[in-house]
Protein backbone atom coordinates (compact mmCIF):
# COMPACT_ATOMS: atom_id res chain seq x y z
CA UNK A 1 0.00 0.00 0.00
CA UNK A 2 1.25 3.46 -0.82
CA UNK A 3 2.42 5.69 1.99
CA UNK A 4 2.65 9.39 1.22
CA UNK A 5 4.15 12.32 3.10
CA UNK A 6 1.60 14.85 4.29
CA UNK A 7 0.80 17.51 1.70
CA UNK A 8 -1.28 20.66 2.06
CA UNK A 9 -2.13 22.40 -1.19
CA UNK A 10 -3.26 25.97 -0.59
CA UNK A 11 -5.21 28.10 -3.04
CA UNK A 12 -7.42 27.42 -6.00
CA UNK A 13 -6.25 25.29 -8.90
CA UNK A 14 -7.85 24.47 -12.24
CA UNK A 15 -7.94 20.95 -13.70
CA UNK A 16 -7.96 20.86 -17.48
CA UNK A 17 -9.92 17.61 -17.87
CA UNK A 18 -12.61 18.33 -15.29
CA UNK A 19 -12.94 22.11 -15.58
CA UNK A 20 -13.48 22.21 -11.81
CA UNK A 21 -12.00 24.15 -8.94
CA UNK A 22 -10.15 22.14 -6.27
CA UNK A 23 -9.08 23.37 -2.87
CA UNK A 24 -7.27 21.34 -0.23
CA UNK A 25 -7.76 21.85 3.47
CA UNK A 26 -7.11 20.13 6.79
CA UNK A 27 -9.93 18.69 8.88
CA UNK A 28 -10.20 17.12 12.35
CA UNK A 29 -9.93 13.48 13.48
CA UNK A 30 -12.70 11.10 14.50
CA UNK A 31 -12.15 7.61 15.88
CA UNK A 32 -14.32 4.62 15.02
CA UNK A 33 -14.19 0.87 15.46
CA UNK A 34 -15.33 -2.20 13.59
CA UNK A 35 -16.16 -5.80 14.43
CA UNK A 36 -13.79 -8.63 13.60
CA UNK A 37 -14.53 -10.90 10.66
CA UNK A 38 -16.18 -14.21 11.65
CA UNK A 39 -13.61 -16.76 10.46
CA UNK A 40 -9.82 -16.82 10.58
CA UNK A 41 -9.39 -18.24 7.06
CA UNK A 42 -11.29 -18.01 3.80
CA UNK A 43 -10.99 -19.12 0.18
CA UNK A 44 -10.27 -16.15 -2.04
CA UNK A 45 -10.36 -15.80 -5.80
CA UNK A 46 -9.15 -18.05 -8.58
CA UNK A 47 -5.82 -16.65 -9.75
CA UNK A 48 -6.24 -15.61 -13.38
CA UNK A 49 -4.82 -12.96 -15.71
CA UNK A 50 -1.29 -11.58 -15.58
CA UNK A 51 0.53 -11.62 -12.26
CA UNK A 52 1.23 -7.89 -12.55
CA UNK A 53 -2.53 -7.20 -12.55
CA UNK A 54 -3.28 -9.43 -9.55
CA UNK A 55 -4.92 -7.47 -6.69
CA UNK A 56 -4.48 -9.25 -3.36
CA UNK A 57 -7.03 -7.08 -1.53
CA UNK A 58 -9.68 -7.68 -4.15
CA UNK A 59 -8.87 -11.41 -4.24
CA UNK A 60 -9.00 -12.01 -0.49
CA UNK A 61 -11.73 -9.47 0.34
CA UNK A 62 -12.21 -6.98 3.12
CA UNK A 63 -10.31 -7.79 6.30
CA UNK A 64 -8.28 -10.64 4.78
CA UNK A 65 -4.77 -10.92 3.33
CA UNK A 66 -2.48 -13.39 1.61
CA UNK A 67 -0.70 -15.96 3.80
CA UNK A 68 2.97 -15.06 3.46
CA UNK A 69 4.82 -17.94 5.18
CA UNK A 70 4.85 -21.71 5.00
CA UNK A 71 4.24 -21.86 8.76
CA UNK A 72 1.13 -19.72 8.29
CA UNK A 73 0.02 -22.02 5.48
CA UNK A 74 0.45 -25.08 7.71
CA UNK A 75 -1.69 -23.40 10.38
CA UNK A 76 -4.35 -22.69 7.74
CA UNK A 77 -4.32 -26.35 6.71
CA UNK A 78 -4.83 -27.54 10.29
CA UNK A 79 -7.69 -25.16 11.04
CA UNK A 80 -9.47 -24.72 7.71
CA UNK A 81 -9.11 -28.07 5.89
CA UNK A 82 -12.70 -29.02 6.74
CA UNK A 83 -14.17 -25.49 6.52
CA UNK A 84 -17.25 -25.06 4.32
CA UNK A 85 -15.68 -22.92 1.59
CA UNK A 86 -12.62 -25.22 1.46
CA UNK A 87 -14.90 -28.27 1.16
CA UNK A 88 -16.69 -26.55 -1.69
CA UNK A 89 -13.39 -26.39 -3.56
CA UNK A 90 -12.72 -30.05 -2.71
CA UNK A 91 -16.10 -30.99 -4.16
CA UNK A 92 -15.46 -28.85 -7.22
CA UNK A 93 -11.89 -29.97 -7.96
CA UNK A 94 -11.47 -33.29 -6.16
CA UNK A 95 -13.02 -36.68 -6.74
CA UNK A 96 -15.96 -36.70 -4.34
CA UNK A 97 -17.24 -40.06 -5.58
CA UNK A 98 -14.48 -42.37 -4.37
CA UNK A 99 -15.12 -42.44 -0.63
CA UNK A 100 -12.18 -40.22 0.29
CA UNK A 101 -12.35 -37.99 3.33
CA UNK A 102 -13.70 -34.74 1.96
CA UNK A 103 -11.09 -32.43 3.41
CA UNK A 104 -8.16 -30.60 1.89
CA UNK A 105 -5.06 -32.72 2.35
CA UNK A 106 -1.46 -32.14 3.34
CA UNK A 107 1.10 -32.52 0.57
CA UNK A 108 4.74 -33.41 1.28
CA UNK A 109 6.47 -31.14 0.58
CA UNK A 110 3.98 -28.34 1.04
CA UNK A 111 6.17 -25.72 -0.62
CA UNK A 112 7.43 -25.51 -4.20
CA UNK A 113 8.52 -22.91 -6.77
CA UNK A 114 5.74 -22.18 -9.28
CA UNK A 115 6.23 -19.41 -11.83
CA UNK A 116 2.50 -19.10 -12.58
CA UNK A 117 0.98 -18.99 -9.07
CA UNK A 118 0.80 -16.01 -6.70
CA UNK A 119 3.35 -16.33 -3.86
CA UNK A 120 1.60 -17.68 -0.76
CA UNK A 121 -0.94 -20.30 0.25
CA UNK A 122 -3.38 -21.87 -2.22
CA UNK A 123 -5.45 -24.97 -3.03
CA UNK A 124 -4.29 -27.37 -5.73
CA UNK A 125 -5.93 -30.44 -7.27
CA UNK A 126 -3.44 -33.06 -8.42
CA UNK A 127 -2.74 -36.76 -8.68
CA UNK A 128 -4.55 -39.75 -10.18
CA UNK A 129 -7.53 -39.38 -7.84
CA UNK A 130 -7.51 -35.57 -8.02
CA UNK A 131 -6.93 -34.97 -4.35
CA UNK A 132 -7.05 -31.33 -3.23
CA UNK A 133 -4.03 -30.12 -1.27
CA UNK A 134 -3.01 -26.96 0.56
CA UNK A 135 0.28 -25.81 -1.00
CA UNK A 136 2.68 -22.88 -0.59
CA UNK A 137 4.46 -21.08 -3.43
CA UNK A 138 7.88 -19.52 -2.82
CA UNK A 139 8.44 -17.99 -6.25
CA UNK A 140 7.49 -14.52 -7.50
CA UNK A 141 6.28 -14.76 -11.13
CA UNK A 142 7.24 -12.30 -13.84
CA UNK A 143 4.81 -9.38 -14.13
CA UNK A 144 3.45 -10.56 -17.50
CA UNK A 145 3.19 -14.23 -16.50
CA UNK A 146 -0.30 -15.66 -16.90
CA UNK A 147 -1.66 -17.23 -13.70
CA UNK A 148 -3.16 -20.72 -13.94
CA UNK A 149 -6.32 -20.44 -11.86
CA UNK A 150 -5.31 -21.80 -8.46
CA UNK A 151 -7.67 -21.00 -5.58
CA UNK A 152 -6.14 -18.58 -3.05
CA UNK A 153 -6.27 -19.28 0.68
CA UNK A 154 -6.39 -16.11 2.78
CA UNK A 155 -6.12 -15.22 6.46
CA UNK A 156 -8.01 -12.62 8.46
CA UNK A 157 -6.01 -9.48 9.11
CA UNK A 158 -5.37 -9.32 12.88
CA UNK A 159 -7.62 -6.83 14.66
CA UNK A 160 -4.74 -6.02 17.00
CA UNK A 161 -0.98 -5.99 16.66
CA UNK A 162 2.11 -5.20 18.71
CA UNK A 163 3.68 -1.98 17.51
CA UNK A 164 7.06 -0.45 18.29
CA UNK A 165 8.98 -0.09 21.52
CA UNK A 166 8.44 3.47 22.73
CA UNK A 167 11.86 5.16 22.70
CA UNK A 168 13.18 8.68 22.24
CA UNK A 169 11.25 11.76 23.34
CA UNK A 170 7.47 11.90 23.41
CA UNK A 171 7.49 14.90 21.06
CA UNK A 172 9.27 12.85 18.39
CA UNK A 173 7.00 9.81 18.75
CA UNK A 174 5.20 8.96 15.47
CA UNK A 175 2.07 6.89 16.13
CA UNK A 176 1.49 5.93 12.48
CA UNK A 177 5.07 4.77 12.07
CA UNK A 178 4.91 2.88 15.37
CA UNK A 179 1.68 1.01 14.61
CA UNK A 180 2.25 0.57 10.88
CA UNK A 181 0.01 0.98 7.85
CA UNK A 182 -3.65 0.33 8.60
CA UNK A 183 -3.30 0.42 12.41
CA UNK A 184 -3.67 3.11 15.08
CA UNK A 185 -3.20 3.67 18.81
CA UNK A 186 -5.93 2.39 21.14
CA UNK A 187 -7.47 5.50 22.62
CA UNK A 188 -9.67 4.29 25.50
CA UNK A 189 -9.46 1.88 28.43
CA UNK A 190 -12.57 0.06 27.19
CA UNK A 191 -10.87 -0.66 23.86
CA UNK A 192 -7.73 -1.69 25.71
CA UNK A 193 -9.83 -4.23 27.66
CA UNK A 194 -11.17 -5.55 24.35
CA UNK A 195 -7.62 -5.86 23.02
CA UNK A 196 -6.63 -7.85 26.11
CA UNK A 197 -9.58 -10.24 25.66
CA UNK A 198 -8.89 -10.94 21.99
CA UNK A 199 -5.11 -10.60 21.63
CA UNK A 200 -3.63 -11.89 24.91
CA UNK A 201 -2.70 -15.21 23.29
CA UNK A 202 -1.87 -13.82 19.84
CA UNK A 203 1.51 -14.75 18.35
CA UNK A 204 3.12 -11.30 18.43
CA UNK A 205 1.86 -10.73 22.00
CA UNK A 206 3.27 -14.10 23.04
CA UNK A 207 6.60 -13.11 21.51
CA UNK A 208 6.69 -10.15 23.93
CA UNK A 209 5.71 -12.43 26.82
CA UNK A 210 8.58 -14.76 25.93
CA UNK A 211 10.94 -11.80 25.62
CA UNK A 212 9.95 -9.95 28.80
CA UNK A 213 8.20 -12.52 31.00
CA UNK A 214 9.52 -15.44 33.00
CA UNK A 215 8.91 -18.45 30.75
CA UNK A 216 10.64 -20.90 33.10
CA UNK A 217 8.07 -20.97 35.90
CA UNK A 218 5.20 -22.84 34.27
CA UNK A 219 2.92 -19.82 34.00
CA UNK A 220 0.32 -19.66 31.26
CA UNK A 221 2.09 -17.84 28.44
CA UNK A 222 -0.46 -15.12 27.83
CA UNK A 223 -0.51 -11.44 28.57
CA UNK A 224 -2.31 -10.91 31.86
CA UNK A 225 -4.88 -8.46 33.22
CA UNK A 226 -3.59 -5.99 35.80
CA UNK A 227 -5.94 -4.38 38.35
CA UNK A 228 -6.20 -1.50 37.84
CA UNK A 229 -5.47 -1.49 34.12
CA UNK A 230 -5.10 2.28 33.94
CA UNK A 231 -2.50 4.52 35.54
CA UNK A 232 -0.78 7.88 34.98
CA UNK A 233 2.68 7.41 33.51
CA UNK A 234 4.66 10.48 32.47
CA UNK A 235 7.08 8.48 30.31
CA UNK A 236 4.69 6.25 28.29
CA UNK A 237 2.64 7.21 25.23
CA UNK A 238 -1.08 7.64 26.09
CA UNK A 239 -2.95 4.46 25.16
CA UNK A 240 -2.63 0.70 25.40
CA UNK A 241 0.71 -1.04 25.91
CA UNK A 242 2.45 -4.14 27.30
CA UNK A 243 4.36 -3.94 30.58
CA UNK A 244 6.53 -6.48 32.40
CA UNK A 245 6.44 -6.09 36.17
CA UNK A 246 6.41 -7.93 39.48
CA UNK A 247 8.66 -10.52 41.13
CA UNK A 248 7.91 -13.12 38.46
CA UNK A 249 8.00 -10.56 35.62
CA UNK A 250 4.49 -11.15 34.40
CA UNK A 251 3.51 -9.28 31.23
CA UNK A 252 0.33 -7.20 31.51
CA UNK A 253 -1.81 -5.10 29.18
CA UNK A 254 -1.99 -1.59 30.68
CA UNK A 255 -3.53 1.75 29.73
CA UNK A 256 -1.85 5.13 30.21
CA UNK A 257 -4.09 8.15 30.80
CA UNK A 258 -1.36 10.81 31.04
CA UNK A 259 0.14 12.90 28.22
CA UNK A 260 3.91 13.31 28.75
CA UNK A 261 5.67 16.61 28.15
CA UNK A 262 7.23 16.94 24.71
CA UNK A 263 10.84 16.44 25.80
CA UNK A 264 10.13 13.51 28.13
CA UNK A 265 12.17 10.38 27.37
CA UNK A 266 10.00 7.32 26.80
CA UNK A 267 10.93 4.12 28.64
CA UNK A 268 10.58 1.44 25.96
CA UNK A 269 7.12 -0.01 26.56
CA UNK A 270 5.66 -2.11 23.73
CA UNK A 271 2.68 -0.43 22.04
CA UNK A 272 -0.56 -2.34 21.37
CA UNK A 273 -2.41 -1.12 18.25
CA UNK A 274 -5.82 -1.64 16.61
CA UNK A 275 -6.75 -2.03 12.96
CA UNK A 276 -8.23 1.01 11.20
CA UNK A 277 -11.71 -0.02 9.99
CA UNK A 278 -11.47 1.21 6.39
CA UNK A 279 -10.47 -0.17 2.99
CA UNK A 280 -10.39 0.89 -0.65
CA UNK A 281 -12.87 -0.34 -3.22
CA UNK A 282 -11.88 -1.22 -6.78
CA UNK A 283 -10.21 1.55 -8.79
CA UNK A 284 -12.13 2.72 -11.86
CA UNK A 285 -11.24 5.10 -14.69
CA UNK A 286 -13.53 7.29 -16.80
CA UNK A 287 -12.76 8.23 -20.38
CA UNK A 288 -14.56 10.86 -22.42
CA UNK A 289 -17.91 9.40 -23.56
CA UNK A 290 -16.81 6.06 -22.06
CA UNK A 291 -19.21 3.51 -20.54
CA UNK A 292 -17.01 2.44 -17.60
CA UNK A 293 -19.03 1.51 -14.53
CA UNK A 294 -18.81 3.75 -11.48
CA UNK A 295 -16.68 2.70 -8.48
CA UNK A 296 -18.39 0.78 -5.67
CA UNK A 297 -17.59 -0.90 -2.35
CA UNK A 298 -17.07 -4.66 -2.67
CA UNK A 299 -17.62 -7.38 -0.06
CA UNK A 300 -20.70 -5.83 1.56
CA UNK A 301 -18.85 -2.67 2.58
CA UNK A 302 -20.41 0.78 2.46
CA UNK A 303 -18.94 4.15 1.42
CA UNK A 304 -17.50 6.29 4.21
CA UNK A 305 -20.19 8.88 4.92
CA UNK A 306 -18.49 11.50 7.09
CA UNK A 307 -15.78 14.01 6.30
CA UNK A 308 -14.04 13.32 9.62
CA UNK A 309 -13.82 9.59 8.89
CA UNK A 310 -12.39 10.36 5.45
CA UNK A 311 -9.69 12.49 7.03
CA UNK A 312 -8.96 9.71 9.52
CA UNK A 313 -8.44 7.27 6.66
CA UNK A 314 -6.16 9.70 4.79
CA UNK A 315 -3.93 10.26 7.79
CA UNK A 316 -3.83 6.81 9.41
CA UNK A 317 -3.62 4.68 6.27
CA UNK A 318 -1.82 6.87 3.71
CA UNK A 319 -0.21 9.50 5.96
CA UNK A 320 -1.83 12.28 3.91
CA UNK A 321 -3.75 15.45 4.54
CA UNK A 322 -7.19 15.00 3.00
CA UNK A 323 -8.13 17.41 0.21
CA UNK A 324 -11.58 18.85 -0.48
CA UNK A 325 -13.33 19.54 -3.79
CA UNK A 326 -16.77 20.20 -5.30
CA UNK A 327 -16.97 17.97 -8.39
CA UNK A 328 -20.41 17.24 -9.92
CA UNK A 329 -20.73 13.80 -11.57
CA UNK A 330 -17.62 12.59 -9.69
CA UNK A 331 -18.00 10.04 -6.85
CA UNK A 332 -19.42 11.88 -3.87
CA UNK A 333 -17.91 11.66 -0.41
CA UNK A 334 -14.56 9.99 0.25
CA UNK A 335 -12.35 8.53 -2.48
CA UNK A 336 -8.71 7.96 -3.44
CA UNK A 337 -7.33 8.98 -6.81
CA UNK A 338 -4.19 7.49 -8.35
CA UNK A 339 -2.15 7.86 -11.55
CA UNK A 340 -2.68 11.61 -11.86
CA UNK A 341 0.34 13.97 -11.96
CA UNK A 342 -1.25 16.70 -9.83
CA UNK A 343 -4.40 15.54 -8.08
CA UNK A 344 -3.60 12.13 -6.65
CA UNK A 345 -4.53 11.27 -3.07
CA UNK A 346 -7.57 11.14 -0.80
CA UNK A 347 -10.39 13.59 -1.55
CA UNK A 348 -13.68 14.57 0.06
CA UNK A 349 -16.17 15.60 -2.62
CA UNK A 350 -18.93 17.90 -1.36
CA UNK A 351 -21.04 17.59 -4.51
CA UNK A 352 -24.04 15.24 -4.30
CA UNK A 353 -26.63 13.83 -6.67
CA UNK A 354 -24.44 13.77 -9.78
CA UNK A 355 -24.43 11.20 -12.58
CA UNK A 356 -21.23 9.25 -13.23
CA UNK A 357 -22.33 8.56 -16.80
CA UNK A 358 -22.45 12.32 -17.48
CA UNK A 359 -18.84 12.88 -16.47
CA UNK A 360 -16.64 14.10 -19.34
CA UNK A 361 -13.75 11.90 -18.26
CA UNK A 362 -10.60 12.43 -16.21
CA UNK A 363 -7.02 11.27 -15.90
CA UNK A 364 -6.12 8.41 -13.59
CA UNK A 365 -8.43 6.17 -11.58
CA UNK A 366 -10.61 6.59 -8.50
CA UNK A 367 -11.67 4.17 -5.72
CA UNK A 368 -14.20 4.71 -2.96
CA UNK A 369 -13.02 4.65 0.63
CA UNK A 370 -15.25 2.06 2.32
CA UNK A 371 -16.17 1.04 5.85
CA UNK A 372 -15.86 -2.66 6.64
Amino acid sequence: MRVFSALLVIGVVAEEDENSMLQAQKVSHARTTTAAAPSMYKVGCSQIGAYGAFDAQECCGVGYELISSEGGCEAALREAKGQADVLEVVNQLGNAQDGDDLEAGEHDPMEFDWDSVVPGCFLEAKGRRRGVFVRFNNQVPAQNKQLIGRKTLCKRVPEYKVGCSQTGTYGAFNARECCGVGYELISSEVRCQAALSEAKGQADVLAVVNQLGNVQDGDDLEAGEHVPMNFDWDSVVPGCFLEAKGRRRGVFVRFNTQVPVQNKQLIGRKTLCKRVPYYLGQYKGKTAMGDETEPTCQNNGSPVRTRASCEEFAQNVFGQVMQVAHLPNYPEGCSDRRNHPSYGGVWWNTATGGDWNQHKGFKGEVALVCAA
